[in-house]
């Protein structure tokens, strides 16, 4: 992995004296030094950090990217020189680790790399198939439009990724509030229930025994233990949104029937989106193919994809080769061959993207209705079933003083 680079922190002085503080990104602790002292400064202390600590600190958020591009593509159309770009998008940078992480491109373009590779170190965790369609946008001499194209697609990825946070955030937060009503019970409400019943314990029902059990490992606890089931949820939801997580997705959507719909329309768009932008920018149909399968999720579609890619080598048409992949219903793969035959291949593709997007919102709020009802019904039994069991309890109670 000789072409890896790192993230690594630097100390120097400036010619005033003044101490500063930096990031660069480098493959070796040479190449940090020479990019770090080419801010005009004397490095004094130069440490490499481990790789998650360089992830986590030195990634731009999705909207930092959009905004990033943005000024790029603008000042690119307006035939400013890439290099002078980079030295604007420097100095109005959102944080001193982007503001590296261009500087370190900037010594990376002066030495000949391509505009894809150092945006990659400019804009970190930026995805690698927008790269991709940039380098071809470059290569085929429409960067401006190119550079719009990729920005489309992070809004596009940006918005349907809030969209599905927003339509998890009431589910949620209907779980969490309802497990702390049912903390607050089993730690405050039936201890003093549990000291009205007394020795007569024995001599209830299973579920009341098991209630007034949840509420003594409550008490004993102090709460930990229900508070540890609640962060387990909310763990377990953010890790299976997370990308780093991929299995855990992937065994939800083969199990759950509306998550699947979910993530097909969500793969379809994504799909559909990429190759309408690849066409636009003069991309080679087959080159397209393979930029859209690296943004695919599911490995088994992408694996399809790539089978796809080489039957286009090998002289299949389009909406064939489409069709292989599963990915289209038939309706879709028809409006592919319209495409096709007509010479609008790119502008289907992109019909299809927004129709898939469209699909995902309508899929999406009802999926979020059969969800919160879900919740909600759950709450409810949950909450129930401790009321039902203090209930039985105390009328139990009051048929043995009865007797």
């Amino acid at each position: 992995m000789a072409d890896e680079e790192s993230l690594y922190q630097f100390l120097a002085f400036d010619g005033n004296g003044r101490q500063k503080k930096g990031q660069v990104r480098a493959r070796n602790d040479a190449q940090a030094h020479a990019r770090a002292a080419g801010e005009g400064v004397t490095v004094v202390q130069l440490k490499r950090l481990p790789s998650g600590q360089a992830q986590s600190k030195n990634l731009a958020s999705r909207r930092e990217q959009i905004a990033l591009l943005r000024q790029l593509a603008m000042m690119v159309e307006a035939r400013v020189d890439v290099m002078q770009a980079l030295d604007a998008m420097r100095i109005g940078a959102p944080s001193p680790a982007i503001r590296n992480a261009i500087q370190a491109a900037s010594v990376d373009l002066r030495s000949g790399k391509p505009l894809g590779a150092c945006l990659k170190t400019a804009i970190p965790g930026i995805p690698s198939n927008v790269l991709a369609l940039i380098n071809a946008g470059e290569a085929g001499g429409c960067l401006a439009d190119t550079l719009h194209h990729a920005i489309q697609q992070l809004e596009a990825e940006e918005r349907i990724t809030s969209s599905i946070k927003s339509a998890l955030i009431y589910p949620v937060f209907l779980s969490i509030a309802g497990l702390l009503a049912a903390l607050i019970m089993l730690t405050f409400v039936i201890p003093r229930f549990a000291s009205i019943v007394g020795d007569s314990r024995d001599q209830l029902d299973g579920l009341s025994q098991f209630i007034f059990m949840l509420g003594d490992l409550a008490q004993l606890t102090y709460g930990i233990v229900p508070v540890g089931l609640i962060i387990i949820l909310v763990l377990f939801l953010t890790s299976s949104l997370s990308k780093q997580s991929p299995m855990l997705r992937h065994i939800l959507t083969q199990h759950l029937p509306w998550l699947r719909t979910i993530s097909l329309h969500r793969e379809r768009e994504r799909w559909c989106r990429i190759m309408a932008y690849a066409l636009f920018a003069r991309i080679a149909i087959v080159e397209a193919v393979h930029l859209a399968s690296a943004g695919l999720g599911d490995l088994a579609l992408r694996e399809r994809s790539s089978a796809a890619v080489r039957e286009l080598r090998l002289g299949a048409r389009v909406s064939d080769a489409t069709a292989s992949i599963g990915l289209l219903d038939d309706t879709q793969i028809s409006l592919v061959r319209a495409g096709e035959d007509s010479g609008g291949l790119a502008e289907m593709f992109r019909k299809i993207a927004v129709e898939s997007e469209i699909n995902l919102q309508e899929n999406l709020k009802r999926a979020t209705v059969v969800l919160e009802q879900t919740v909600i019904v759950a709450v409810a039994m949950f909450v129930g079933l401790i009321v039902y069991g203090l209930i039985s309890s105390l009328t139990s109670v009051y048929e043995t003083i009865g007797q």
